[in-house]
């Protein structure tokens, strides 16, 4: 019903949203047979495995960050609201190698409107998250976000500018130095994610392509048409 967030676990397992309709968790297993995993009650959009191989989803409909186990299929809600006020919904999700989870919260902002945040649920251990904290404010629809592979600096995908931030991730556990890596001529940076080569790829809805970024030099290494509606 709307294609987002695929992710594979350390089993092959593929999982991705809204599989025949708004608020689903699909999964293709490794034999190729797909099926509705769970639903959330919500309408899924970014996903990620964790290190115990929990789901990690950002409810963009249920305005939450959910876990779902690998093998129940329990959902647990992670956080529904900041500081005493639901956020506007979470598009998307990412891990560091700590185990804390960083979402972005753009619903309802644009250029004019700069009302998107990205958050962080710190935790104490890998099943005990202790606290979530506000990381960047006043964003124009932030997207897809990733931290880098030597966990010093995180990416976000600012689908309303065309343009790629960077902050270093400060001792204090608080965001430094906000700046543009790249800025794209056209609509739009959506999921972004590092290879093993330090490559960051950009999945651009809009412009119909997967576009490969050399984060270091600020460079557009590759460009490949991946088709898709708009």
């Amino acid at each position: 019903a709307f294609a987002e967030g695929p992710i594979f676990d350390q089993q092959g397992n593929l999982y991705f949203v809204n599989y025949h309709t708004l608020g689903t968790l699909g999964r293709r297993t490794p034999d190729g047979t797909v099926s509705i995993w769970v639903h959330t009650g919500g309408q899924a959009n970014g996903l990620k495995v964790d290190g115990a191989g929990n789901i990690v989803v950002a409810d963009y409909g249920g305005r939450r960050i959910l876990r779902v186990h690998p093998i129940t299929r329990q959902i647990e809600v992670l956080t529904a609201e900041y500081d005493g006020k639901p956020y506007l919904g979470p598009n998307d999700v990412c891990l560091d190698l700590a185990g804390s989870i960083y979402f972005t919260d753009p619903t309802g902002s644009d250029k004019d409107n700069p009302i998107g945040a990205v958050y962080r649920i710190s935790s104490s251990s890998e099943n005990a998250f202790d606290k979530v904290t506000c990381l960047a404010e006043g964003l124009a629809f932030p997207n897809g976000l990733a931290v880098s592979p030597e966990q010093k600096r995180l990416y976000v995908a600012e689908s309303a500018t065309n343009r790629l931030l960077c902050w270093d991730l400060a001792p204090g556990g608080g965001l430094a130095n906000k700046r543009t890596i790249i800025q794209l001529p056209n609509d739009t940076l959506d999921g972004i994610m590092f290879d093993e080569y330090g490559r960051l790829w950009i999945a651009r809805w809009i412009n119909k392509t997967v576009d490969v970024v050399d984060v270091e030099k600020g460079e557009l290494l590759k460009s490949y048409p991946a088709g898709g509606d708009n």
